[in-house]
């Protein structure tokens, strides 16, 4: 798989093979934003909730496995993956910005 400059790759934070969340141990999602544009808030907000649904599926527990302590280390792969992912999204809106920036001024 190569990785281009209009997709993200999310790996969940934490394999929680034992609860059944994110119990792929290579769990990867790809997540595209080639047709966004990232120097709007619109496109921002369109990715973070595309990053945010990739998120919860990486770390989906089957409902009939779930209790508390399972609930707990949902709750904690999401925050850990969203975190891990921050850099990736934070990064590809900057460049985005940045281009808008330098070609605006042609």
């Amino acid at each position: 798989m190569s990785i281009t400059k209009s997709t993200l790759i999310l790996a969940a934070a934490a394999v929680l093979v034992a609860t059944g969340a994110a119990a792929e141990s290579n769990a990867l999602r790809v997540v595209n934003h080639s047709d966004l544009d990232l120097s709007t808030q619109a496109g921002v907000n369109i990715l973070e909730h595309r990053v945010h649904r990739a998120v919860l599926s990486l770390c989906s527990v089957n409902p009939v496995a779930s209790s508390a302590a399972v609930d707990v280390e949902q709750a904690r792969c999401e925050a850990e993956t969203a975190a891990a992912v921050r850099e990736q999204v934070d990064a590809r809106i900057a460049a985005q910005r940045s281009l808008k920036l330098r070609t605006a001024g042609l």
